[in-house]
């Protein structure tokens, strides 16, 4: 069950975060799975080397667990369910990561990822079940994409102390098939806010939400620390008629980059076509200058 009164409800805020909400993750890509029914929720045992950073600092994954449906809102309504993974570090800080679950049939990896197990889940056996699995993975269901973030209470079970959560939005939803999801609703109790918790997007006032437009690095990420230059123009070094014409480096966009830079640029590349002019005309002049009148080639003897 619910531990709030006041649901968070995760909607747009201007509170941006990025170095203290990094979130960065690569995790096992052909996990087992063992899943408990904990009553109100799957608690599943994932496996494996899972590399996840959060704020540059290494945390381990404890589980994984399904709701349903959601326990924070979104836009003031609940979704179909919503998966937690949590993580710990060394030093006994907690961290979740909540993924808001929506059903529409499909095939795609998050799909997958329900339909690989909860149809092979005991609707009687409560303990412990290995589900049998081939190349399933936690990075099926995690999106590479910009998030939100706060730090509060447990949304459940203790509903005490102080954790990192990040929430992504509807914009990053995962999907499961309408046939799973109502199997899930046979398997776990669903969580429910009343009527007036849920109108209106109800929220814990003491609970700063934050946006990391950045968003998380997952395995598929292109690498922020590269720049793709657009708005390019070819190199051109002399004018029709001769003269040193102003230089456009091909990899310098129209916009952003300083004007001391292209000068420099502009000035290294006139040095080195220029030097390079200067050796070529230098090597002809020495190899064909034509000796002065009465000069003889000098022959070398040996004196006795």
């Amino acid at each position: 069950m619910s531990c709030s009164s006041n649901p968070i409800n995760i909607k747009n805020t201007k509170e941006i975060c990025r170095e203290d909400c990094s979130y960065s993750f690569q995790y096992n890509p052909n996990s087992s799975a063992i899943i408990s029914n904990m009553g109100d929720y799957l608690e599943i045992q994932v496996d494996g080397k899972n590399t996840v950073k959060f704020n540059s600092i290494d945390v381990t994954v404890t589980d994984v667990r399904i709701y349903q449906p959601s326990f924070h809102l979104f836009g003031g309504q609940q979704t179909a369910a919503e998966v937690v993974i949590q993580h710990k570090n060394p030093m006994g800080d907690s961290l979740l990561v909540c993924i808001p679950v929506i059903a529409k049939d499909g095939k795609g990896a998050s799909n997958s990822f329900f339909s690989k197990i909860i149809p092979n889940i005991s609707n009687e056996d409560k303990s412990p079940q290995t589900v049998n699995v081939r190349q399933w993975s936690l990075n099926d269901v995690v999106p590479s994409s910009p998030f939100y973030y706060y730090v509060g209470s447990y949304p459940y079970k203790p509903c005490s102390g102080k954790v990192n959560i990040i929430v992504f939005g509807l914009d990053s939803t995962a999907t499961i098939n309408s046939s799973d999801l109502k199997t899930l609703k046979t398997l776990i109790d669903p969580i429910s806010y009343t009527k007036a918790q849920s109108i209106g997007g109800a929220a814990n006032k003491d609970v700063v939400l934050m946006k990391n437009p950045i968003g998380s690095q997952g395995p598929d990420s292109k690498d922020s620390s590269y720049y793709i230059f657009n708005d390019c123009e070819a190199i051109t070094v002399m004018d029709d008629d001769g003269g040193t014409a102003s230089v456009r480096a091909s990899l310098i966009p129209d916009k952003g980059i300083p004007a001391w830079v292209i000068t420099m640029l502009v000035s290294f590349i006139i040095i080195i076509v220029i030097a390079a002019i200067a050796m070529m005309c230098f090597s002809n002049n020495e190899g064909d200058a034509p000796m002065e009148t009465g000069q003889s080639p000098s022959i070398s003897k040996s004196v006795k």
